[in-house]
């Protein structure tokens, strides 16, 4: 069966989504708690709660959505659309500068609590990676997922999300017995592997896809002249 090479090029964009997606997943977890322990919370308007962080992360993902598809309907009429791999790769990108900025305020934290931008600015990228390569990934999973099953692939393609919240939460468990700049360090190296794997990969997957998706492509029948 045919399809079953868009089903593989699929699965293997997955298994990275996963990989780079796993930073991100870990500032929901263990980023709270290095917050909470290691961030100097107070502001000229008092104390800022922990939780208020998970909204810097909702309210990047709002403005950069706005942002990308303005720049992606720019590039389009301009017929210079940028592949859905080179988007995922971009937003891999973002969310590993923000989990690296965790990485070195847990490194300047030893020496005591670090400046509440750290951890602003973090989410701030994070967020905004994410409204990257979301996006781009369920269209690349709607448009390339065999007709038949569609529908299906297009359920699957959350599980990166279902295994990528399993896997953190198991690297989380490693948070007591590492220092935080080192666990921050892994976690930010993590994300690094993963969209460079995409970067260098993406491109090859997303050609098999194309080839699949013409040879699938029904073929108009030719219309004889009528004398």
């Amino acid at each position: 069966m045919p399809e079953w090479r868009s089903i593989a090029a699929i699965i293997a964009m997955l298994a990275m989504m996963e990989v780079m997606g796993l930073g991100y997943d870990q500032m929901f977890k263990m980023g709270m708690v290095w917050i909470d322990q290691s961030v100097d919370l107070d502001t000229p308007l008092g104390r800022m709660p922990v939780a208020w962080f998970v909204s810097i992360d909702s309210a990047a993902i709002v403005a950069a959505t706005t942002g990308v598809i303005t720049l992606w309907q720019w590039q389009a009429s301009r017929g210079r659309s940028s592949t859905e791999s080179t988007k995922i790769a971009i937003g891999g990108a973002l969310n590993s500068i923000g989990v690296a900025i965790i990485a070195v305020g847990a490194t300047l934290a030893e020496s005591g609590k670090v400046s509440i931008a750290f951890p602003v600015l973090a989410f701030a990228f994070t967020g905004s990676g994410f409204a990257w390569y979301w996006a781009a990934w369920l269209a690349l999973v709607s448009r390339y997922s065999p007709a038949k099953i569609a529908a299906r692939m297009m359920a699957g393609a959350y599980l990166c999300v279902f295994f990528g919240q399993i896997t953190s939460g198991y690297i989380a468990t490693f948070y007591e017995t590492m220092s935080p700049a080192l666990f921050w360090a892994f976690n930010a190296g993590v994300c690094v592997a993963g969209t460079a794997a995409f970067y260098v990969f993406g491109p090859t997957l997303t050609r098999v896809l194309t080839a699949e998706e013409h040879q699938a492509a029904p073929i108009p029948n030719a219309s004889l002249p009528i004398a």
